[in-house]
């Protein structure tokens, strides 16, 4: 259970969220308290109220768990600014879709008791149905839950703003979702239940804090009164509003927020080779303050497309982003790390709601230049293998591949082989303009095709075949691109689920994708090379339960072989003692 800390309103023994307190006290009544009864949070002492003591009418038609007021009791009244002593303050404010939505799911999650029912260990709410059963219920709570917003947003032709919110990137650490209709809420139990803070309340707890904090002197967090002032309410926080005025969209240093990331510098036009051709750079930027860990290979979160969504596994708050969903046409996500050099290979898990779901996928390898806004195999720049019939797609040309396609529950496992090392840098240089980014193409470098290269795929560890040969000497990343109500879970390695039980052949030996992230040098300029000729392989273990399980002890190598003369069934791989 979280630690109780000490209260400044009568030493009372408060939970990390401030929610409920050891002795069990609250409200002017002095009686308990649980989530499935309406309560107020006082902004003043941060105590809790019954709806039923309060004097507010509008309060009895009120949620659990709704967050979109403020309020002030009768006993800190007063000393509040907008504020008379003796009397409540309520103030209903405009909600939002993202708390309402997060509202819903909470009070659908409740049981008899008024206690959330939780899955997943505790990482997330049992699941529901966003037409069926979380549309509903915001619209029979509508009256003061949507203050602010329009009804008609959930009739049964316009549902697509609640979708779109629950499916943004920007929503990904919100709601967890397994198919596209059935959504639940990530962490319940660490989630603020304390009302909204408007602009002026927020400007008030925070200039304070940064006084307090220039002085070196200590500085409360909880949140509420900061620096002896409390923050204003009502008419007094309307019209602190309007003094302050309007501020810049690149935020104000001074009042805490935080400021608008310095633009790449513009290159002058002077130093653009001749005759050069620009392509423009396509990435999603609604998680382009998030940091990924440059020693994990993992879906990149702004090398996709806006309307794909990636989230790390449930439970996993540290962990890396494994998870594609989609939500509408074809869309593609590349991964973070490419290579250019060796021989390479990853899985992607497919999950549906059902066999027969309107969802496909697309697996493969595109370079940079490939666009996320349309599927793998759209162009010269990438290669795939599409869900649907098991076709191969490369300039959006289809090719019979494979005796059938793919769907819920297979392991698909793409292979890439690049026997020459790529003379094309990892990176293009880019312009920056007004109207985005370019990468510039220096027409003197050909596209010129690895020879001896291919491409090979794989379902649930059995080899499909090779379905193009002598690729491009370029850079590749792992592509996933989705449509429709489908997700995937990538694995880049080292330990796969359906490791390859054979190789295509002439290839003894494969690297697991992760190992393109175990130097950071190598990645940046060019892959280690692969196994020389005549240098030997660990040998697969394959006779025994003992020998295989020896095999797996041994990942600290990066490349892989199949023993494909054994006879014992599909073999397993060992870590070769090569790069």
């Amino acid at each position: 259970s979280p630690a109780a800390e000490d209260a400044a309103d009568g030493g009372l023994h408060w939970d990390a969220r401030h929610c409920f307190n050891a002795e069990g006290v609250y409200c002017y009544c002095g009686e308990g308290r649980s989530l499935g009864e309406v309560a107020l949070q006082c902004c003043g002492c941060r105590q809790w109220f019954h709806a039923r003591c309060v004097s507010a009418k509008c309060v009895s038609s009120m949620v659990p768990m709704q967050r979109n007021y403020t309020f002030v009791c009768r006993v800190c009244t007063g000393s509040v600014p907008g504020t008379v002593a003796g009397f409540e303050r309520f103030d209903l404010l405009e909600n939002n879709w993202r708390s309402i939505v997060e509202c819903a799911i909470l009070n659908l999650s409740l049981d008899e008791q008024g206690v959330l029912r939780l899955e997943g260990g505790g990482a997330r709410t049992p699941r529901f149905s966003i037409k069926e059963e979380i549309v509903p219920w915001i619209r029979s709570h509508f009256k003061t839950l949507g203050n602010g917003r329009e009804i008609s947003k959930l009739l049964e032709a316009r549902q697509q703003t609640v979708e779109k919110l629950v499916f943004a990137q920007a929503n990904a650490e919100v709601f967890e979702h397994a198919e596209r209709h059935s959504v639940s809420v990530r962490h319940p139990e660490k989630k603020s239940l304390a009302p909204m803070l408007t602009r002026a309340m927020q400007h008030a707890l925070a200039k304070p804090k940064q006084e307090a904090d220039s002085q070196n002197n200590s500085t409360p967090d909880d949140g509420s009164v900061v620096g002896g002032k409390r923050p204003l309410v009502g008419a007094a926080a309307t019209a602190s509003e309007k003094k302050k005025g309007k501020r810049s969209s690149g935020g104000d240093k001074k009042h805490g927020k935080p400021q608008r990331a310095p633009e790449a510098p513009m290159l002058p036009p002077q130093l653009v080779p001749e005759n050069c051709r620009m392509v423009p750079v396509v990435r999603c930027s609604e998680m382009a303050q998030v940091i990924q860990d440059a020693g994990i290979v993992q879906l990149s979160v702004t090398h996709k497309a806006a309307s794909l969504r990636v989230v790390k596994p449930t439970g996993d708050t540290n962990g890396a982003y494994m998870i594609a969903s989609g939500f509408k046409g074809y869309r593609t996500v590349c991964a973070t790390h490419a290579v250019g050099h060796g021989t390479w290979y990853y899985e992607v898990r497919i999950h549906t709601e059902s066999d027969d779901a309107d969802g496909h996928a697309r697996l493969g390898w595109a370079t940079e230049l490939a666009t996320p806004d349309a599927p793998a195999g759209y162009d010269e720049h990438s290669y795939a293998y599409r869900s649907r019939a098991g076709t191969a797609f490369h300039q959006s040309r289809g090719q019979r591949f494979g005796a059938q396609g793919f769907g819920r529950g297979d392991v698909v496992g793409c292979l890439i082989h690049l026997p020459q090392a790529s003379t094309l840098p990892r990176q293009r240089p880019r312009l920056t303009l007004k109207s985005g980014q370019y990468l510039i193409i220096d027409p003197e470098q050909k596209r010129i095709s690895n020879d001896g290269s291919f491409l090979a795929f794989f379902k649930n560890g059995q080899l499909q075949g090779v379905p193009f040969t002598e690729i491009g000497a370029e850079w590749f990343y792992p592509a996933i691109s989705l449509f429709g109500d489908i997700s995937v879970t990538a694995n880049f390695g080292p330990n796969f689920e359906h490791p390859p039980s054979e190789l295509p052949e002439g290839l003894s030996c494969f690297q697991p994708m992760s190992a393109a992230a175990d130097d950071p040098v190598a990645q940046a300029h060019a892959n280690p090379a692969p196994k020389e000729e005549g240098e030997e392989c660990i040998e697969a273990a394959v006779a025994d339960g003992e020998d295989a399980a020896a095999a797996e002890e041994e990942e600290g190598s990066a490349a892989m072989e199949v023993d494909g003369a054994s006879s014992a069934g599909p073999s397993s791989l060992a870590p070769s003692a090569g790069p």
